[in-house]
């Protein structure tokens, strides 16, 4: 069931509880499987390690019975997912066709799509019009879940509008990863949060 049922969710809770993630990685890993709705976002900061957490979802999902499929919307942020979620693909390739591959689908055959979560990397690139495009698709062919997950300070989408942002603003459930990783360094850690923060002085 979504969200999950007790048992499972308890044993979701004790894994990432003796995980080395961060507070944000956790409850990016953990939305997914919690939240009722069937969009919901993932605002990830620069440095806070935002594709370790997608193959910690990704392992998740494996084990509670989800097959997670990935787009980015370019072929850069498609071979990063590659690493972490085999046959990711473009935004555009999976809009054009309609869906995803139906590679191993015989002549007729329906694909279930009930058992799908979709994580969208670099969703703070994609256009009002595909992000329209994409969310109609999945609705249409039953798409579990779809999991936005971008950062709503870094690039924007190069045709008009910032969806994932707008999404944000209007109430879409997110989980917050703020917890710089990258950074190790006491001084370059300063200087990121107060770039996040907007200080730039």
């Amino acid at each position: 069931e979504f969200p999950l049922v007790s048992q499972p969710r308890i044993q979701l809770g004790r894994r990432l509880h003796r995980s080395t993630l961060s507070d944000g990685q956790k409850e990016a890993v953990s939305l997914p499987f919690l939240s009722q709705d069937r969009f919901v976002a993932i605002q990830g900061y620069a440095g806070t390690g935002k594709t370790y957490m997608l193959d910690r979802l990704n392992q998740e999902a494996q084990k509670l019975g989800f097959k997670v499929e990935a787009v980015g919307p370019t072929h850069q942020s498609v071979k990063e997912l590659n690493g972490v979620v085999e046959n990711s693909e473009t935004l555009k390739a999976r809009l054009v066709r309609g869906g995803p591959s139906r590679q191993g689908l015989g002549e007729g055959e329906t694909p279930d799509h009930s058992k799908t979560i979709l994580a969208v990397d670099e969703a703070s690139m994609i256009s009002s019009k595909d992000m329209l495009q994409l969310l109609q698709q999945s609705n249409r062919l039953g798409v579990h879940k779809v999991v936005l997950v971008g950062d709503v300070q870094q690039l924007e989408a190069v045709s008009a509008g910032s969806p994932f942002a707008a999404l944000q603003k209007t109430g879409i459930q997110t989980a917050t990863m703020d917890d710089i990783q990258r950074q190790k360094n006491e001084n370059s850690l300063e200087i990121v949060k107060h770039s996040i923060a907007g200080e730039v002085k």
